[in-house]
């Protein structure tokens, strides 16, 4: 009996293939039973094999197979597919992680309705009949997403439906002419549907950068939404001749030996650690001993204060202001008159510190350095070594010799939590608890919002103060106010009670 072979090279590049057992390499099977296991087994695998993992003698098989009915998948022409490595989701108690990324590109104005469009139309996709009663891990999953895109690249988008289930991807977009902007949340298991969408929008193909997955996760937003709007707000415009002149970026390991070093010569400018200064200070005047025209290093938190209060990076300063605008105002006047200070800035997801440091750069700043991914990816390094270093002893001493750019978790440079603009209002990175609850003074690092929508302030509330006050700011209105119908307080069309200054600062509100 004539045999075929069906051969898959052992230098795979999908990493999820390097544990499939030897038995799979070499297959033997009579004609017609090869043709039915070389099918189903492109089709399970096709998503995981790249282009060029395939043996030409299998190709020439699937190629006959193809001809004689036989639909074997291609993926071929969709880019980048296989770039994003989900972390460990064990801490996800609904299933959905989330995800930042941001690129810088040429987008034509008159095509951001059509790309706001087709990025809201990636739910319509997924909501399919046939898609949304499939598990994404079926090996017709991807097939069949992608057949129904190039039949249909532009679904309709109703905006007058309520949307009245959860949404496949949620999440806050904003896209511009000089590119996009993206925090997201999506099921664990949608990771490659995800990306194989973004990647068959026209104006997005191979401009999306890997993911970079949070620190903790659950579906961070309501729904999705995608707005045409400044990718940040800087108070001055944006092109993308100013953003090309990038500031020295340095992965999470630079930065950690970077700063080890500053920090254990004691030469930072405002070294709050080191220098005796009061390290909770949102005030960049605590520490004004120190000669900010001096050849010192500096570093910059290029978040906003109140991020600063809850996590932060060991001897950094955070201006005292209420805006990035009046941030990036304040650290060009400061340092006007010593353009050739060494600057490290970081940032939540690193956008912020690629905007501020290309308009540095573009005044003249000589030394500007920033965290790539921001204090998301360096907390993503951290966790990453403590996982890697909590074997047994034998184990450790071997794990640490082959990375030994790592460091133990206790080594980690930021220290408590990093704040994020979603529904979880921050996320872990070491236990250290830096600020107290605004109402009782106990220390908590936990942010909320007023319950009551028409006060809304950002404060911090420990569980005891959360269960007294009813999630409200306490006061008799608020606890009032909740107790409402819903329709009732939508009727009335409440005012505001605080301006934006007192909303983002509390001590002002509670008098503290």
């Amino acid at each position: 009996m004539r045999l075929l072979a069906v051969t898959i090279r052992k230098n795979l590049l999908s990493k999820q293939l390097q544990a499939l057992p030897k038995s799979v390499a070499h297959f033997r099977l009579p004609p017609k039973a090869c043709s039915v296991f070389a099918t189903k087994l492109l089709r399970s695998y096709s998503t995981e094999i790249e282009n060029n993992s395939i043996s030409t003698e299998c190709r020439k098989k699937l190629i006959h197979l193809n001809s004689h009915g036989f639909t074997v998948p291609s993926f071929d022409r969709i880019e980048n597919l296989y770039i994003d490595e989900l972390p460990s989701t064990e801490d996800s108690l609904d299933g959905y992680v989330t995800a930042s990324f941001y690129s810088f590109f040429s987008i034509d104005p008159e095509s951001l309705s059509q790309l706001r469009y087709d990025l809201l139309s990636m739910n319509t996709y997924l909501q399919d009949t046939k898609l949304s009663g499939m598990d994404p891990s079926d090996p017709g999953f991807l097939p069949l997403l992608r057949s129904k895109i190039e039949k249909n690249p532009h679904p309709y988008v109703s905006f007058s439906k309520p949307i009245d289930k959860i949404q496949p991807i949620t999440g806050r977009i904003y896209i511009d002419k000089i590119g996009i902007n993206a925090q997201i949340s999506f099921k664990k298991d949608l990771v490659k549907a995800t990306r194989l969408m973004l990647e068959s929008i026209p104006n997005l193909t191979a401009r999306v950068p890997t993911f970079n997955f949070a620190l903790s996760h659950n579906r961070a937003f309501k729904k999705l939404h995608v707005r045409i709007r400044p990718l940040v707000s800087v108070g001055q415009n944006l092109d993308l001749d100013v953003l090309n002149n990038e500031p020295e970026y340095l992965t999470p390991s630079e930065w950690h030996n970077e700063l080890s070093e500053l920090l254990n010569k004691d030469i930072l400018e405002h070294n709050t650690f080191a220098s005796g200064c009061d390290s909770n200070s949102i005030s960049t005047t605590s520490c004004s001993h120190i000669d900010s025209n001096d050849s010192s290093p500096v570093l910059i938190d290029m978040r906003n204060f109140y991020e600063n209060k809850v996590g932060t990076f060991k001897g950094a300063i955070c201006p005292d202001v209420d805006t990035f605008r009046e941030e990036m105002s304040y650290i060009k006047e400061k340092y006007s008159k010593n353009k050739k200070k060494s600057i490290y800035m970081y940032c939540t997801g690193g956008i912020r510190c690629s905007v501020a440091g290309a308009i540095l750069k573009n005044e003249g700043f000589e030394n500007v350095k920033t965290l790539r991914g921001g204090v998301i990816a360096y907390g993503q390094w951290i966790k990453s070594s403590s996982i890697a270093t909590s074997t047994s002893t034998t184990e450790t001493r071997a794990i640490e010799s082959s990375n030994s750019n790592k460091p133990n978790k206790r080594d980690s440079l930021f220290i408590g939590k990093n704040f994020t603009f979603d529904k979880r209002l921050g996320e872990r990175v070491t236990s250290d608890i830096l600020s107290n609850c605004h109402q009782c003074n106990s220390p908590s690092d936990t942010y909320t919002n007023c319950a009551n929508k028409t006060c809304n302030i950002l404060f911090i509330q420990c569980p005891a103060c959360m269960a007294k006050y009813h999630n409200t700011c306490g006061s008799s209105h608020c606890i009032e106010q909740i107790k409402k119908p819903a329709e009732q307080i939508k009727s009335e069309k409440a005012p505001t009670i605080h301006p934006y200054r007192h909303r983002i600062r509390p001590e002002l509100v509670f008098g503290n």
